[in-house]
């Protein structure tokens, strides 16, 4: 595909939907497989692993469909950008995650918090966000500017069929 021709990608008319379908399903893959592995390792569960997969497909839609635009119509070359885009993605996404799954570890086991103030409502949610960036948040936000890249550059068009081949086009 070189310079000249159209880019299809630009003209796809639902940038915001397909991204939140597909940051939503990748959001619940990795919770289900983040669940899988702290079982293995003997970690309690704090919330059903239903309920953690429901709010990784919420949080994950909600947040790729406000990404969704700034992604897909990126101009070339794009991608240093997308891979951006698609790491600010995942960090914002775990910071509204971990707010949501604070709030309902509250409300599901708030009779065994004695003492609750919003000062350590504000303290412990601090402590688990700077602890699942450290932890692996990292990793899945480097895994989300790879999804993004992927998106962009090879799922777009696929979509749009602008390949006859139903390969990614290359730069």
């Amino acid at each position: 595909m070189n310079k000249t021709t159209r880019d299809d990608a630009l003209q796809l008319p639902s940038p915001r939907l397909l991204t939140a379908a597909y940051y939503g399903v990748l959001a619940a893959i990795a919770s289900v497989f983040l669940s899988l592995i702290l079982s293995l390792l003997q970690f309690p569960q704090l919330l059903p692993i239903f309920l953690v997969m429901f709010l990784a497909l919420i949080v994950g839609g909600i947040v790729g469909a406000l990404f969704g635009k700034l992604i897909i119509h990126s101009a070339r070359p794009f991608k240093a950008k997308v891979f951006c885009y698609g790491f600010v993605l995942v960090i914002i996404a775990l910071a509204v995650y971990d707010l949501f799954f604070l709030g309902l570890f509250y409300y599901f086991h708030g009779k065994n918090i004695i003492n609750f103030t919003w000062d350590s409502f504000a303290q412990l949610y601090l402590s688990l966000f700077y602890q699942s960036v450290w932890l692996g948040g990292f990793w899945f936000a480097v895994l989300g500017g790879f999804a993004a890249l992927y998106l962009r550059g090879c799922l777009a068009y696929v979509i749009m069929q602008s390949d006859a081949h139903n390969q990614c086009p290359e730069e």
